[in-house]
């Protein structure tokens, strides 16, 4: 019988595993972590509701390092060897 490496279940779009957050969503073939689920929802209220204000980072600054940490998880499961 072949062994298989078990891989922790992630977040897909900032890769935190399932020890490092609160939450993971499921959805079909693809996790969401409440830190990522908390970004969204700020990216939301930005491009809904025009009196909100949050004081933490620029609505654009989020998106940009949604993007960027989707995409470096992306690159990451690619490089991985199959089968394992």
């Amino acid at each position: 019988m072949e062994d298989k490496k078990v891989h922790p279940l992630h977040c897909g779009f900032c890769g935190k595993t399932e020890k490092e957050v609160m939450v993971l969503f499921a959805g079909p073939d693809i996790f969401i972590c409440n830190e990522c689920i908390k970004l969204c929802v700020e990216i939301i209220r930005e491009d809904y509701d025009p009196h909100y204000c949050h004081d933490k980072m620029d609505i654009e600054d989020i998106r940009s390092i949604l993007k960027e940490l989707s995409q470096k998880n992306e690159r990451k499961e690619t490089s991985e060897p199959d089968g394992k």
